[in-house]
């Protein structure tokens, strides 16, 4: 079993200004280059979904990091960097791929969040599954077999693009956490003057959901 770790840097950010989100910095730290250090341990490799802001990525992310563009036009959403992630995968070795999604600006996700999320999809012999903390979904957060590509596909072609939804219809499973402030995110520039109090202090922060 592979796990390819993907990075979700691709949004479009209108509640940061419209800034590129991944390069936003944390304590000095790129937001994208954050997500791909805590998750590293927890891959066999990580890859950075982005639509935009290609040198800049380049430039603060390790030397040979894969950055995985869109298939599709006009910022569709997550599930079009996810789709693009699944197709970067080699047809044969899909079966055995799994691909763990975090977005760029959830900078305390946990340390074993790939860990709890396979061990759920194997011990369920699911091919989806997403995490859950304190009763709150966080769909941002999942497990999915590369082998799911197709129905992916699918679901962008007829016009859908709720992460979410499309977990839903799959039946993925999901993942029980136990601290909901490990998943908040920086949508605004108010959450990251939250997020960076926690970094210094290593106290909860109070951000947004990630959806």
């Amino acid at each position: 079993m592979k796990r390819i770790g993907l990075v979700l840097a691709g949004g479009r950010a209108t509640r940061m200004g419209g800034a590129d989100k991944g390069l936003v910095t944390l304590c000095g730290e790129p937001l994208a280059h954050r997500a791909l250090r805590r998750l590293a341990p927890q891959a066999d490799e990580v890859w950075v979904s982005a639509n935009r802001s290609f040198p800049g990525y380049r430039a603060v992310l390790p030397e040979g990091t894969r950055v995985i563009p869109d298939l599709r036009k006009d910022f569709p959403g997550l599930l079009a960097g996810i789709e693009a992630a699944m197709a970067a995968v080699p047809e044969a070795e899909r079966d055995g791929t799994w691909i763990i999604t975090v977005p760029c600006d959830s900078p305390f996700f946990p340390a074993n969040l790939s860990e709890e999320l396979l061990r759920t999809a194997l011990s369920l012999g699911t091919d989806a599954v997403f995490a859950e903390a304190g009763g709150s979904p966080q769909p941002a957060f999942a497990a999915l077999r590369s082998t799911l590509l197709p129905r992916l596909s699918s679901y962008l072609d007829q016009g859908g693009h709720r992460v979410r939804m499309w977990l839903e219809e799959l039946g993925a499973a999901k993942a029980g956490f136990p601290d909901l402030s490990d998943f908040r995110n920086c949508n605004t520039p108010e959450d990251l003057e939250e997020a960076a109090k926690r970094a210094a202090e290593g106290e909860p922060a109070t951000g947004s959901s990630a959806s």
